[in-house]
């Protein structure tokens, strides 16, 4: 790369590390609220999380979007969230729920409800598919004894 490449490249880490750009996005989310409120759109009505992946979930949002509360039905980024706040949560709910997350799926589940529905499914078929690799190493196990057995069997019989 050349001089101005980096030059451009060292500028934008620094501006998208400054404290400018966590405002100018808090900016954009408050004007995208009051005019939702303007034309009469009405906010989704509180639920709260009642699973504990829900719970994990809403509390994620609400401790990296900066908002009071998050229900089941908040859509992330009706909340003010962007895409660097949607790697911060990414990363995050990958790390506290232990499940392989992509962010593809933040955009495809973007409702607290949606997504943690999304991930016990997944982590239902996790747990199913685990099951079945242990089926199958225990029936192999049971295998490998009766041919070794019977292996003993011809063994003594030629003796």
């Amino acid at each position: 790369m050349d001089d101005l490449t980096n030059r451009a490249l060292t500028i934008l880490q620094e501006w998208v590390k400054s404290e400018s750009l966590r405002k100018h996005c808090y900016a954009v989310a408050d004007s995208m609220k009051y005019f939702a409120q303007q034309r009469g759109e009405n906010p989704t009505t509180y639920t709260p999380p009642q699973t504990d992946v829900e719970r994990v979930i809403a509390e994620t949002w609400q401790r990296i979007l900066h908002v009071d509360r998050v229900g089941t039905h908040d859509n992330f980024f009706d909340l003010g969230a962007n895409s660097l706040l949607m790697v911060q949560a990414h990363s995050h709910l990958r790390a506290c729920l232990n499940l392989d997350l992509s962010l593809v799926d933040l955009f495809r589940y973007p409702t607290v409800s949606t997504l943690a529905a999304h991930l016990s499914a997944t982590a239902d078929n996790e747990t199913g598919l685990q099951q079945s690799q242990e089926r199958a190493n225990t029936r192999l196990d049971a295998m490998q004894r009766r041919m070794a057995a019977r292996q003993v069997g011809r063994e003594q019989t030629r003796e």
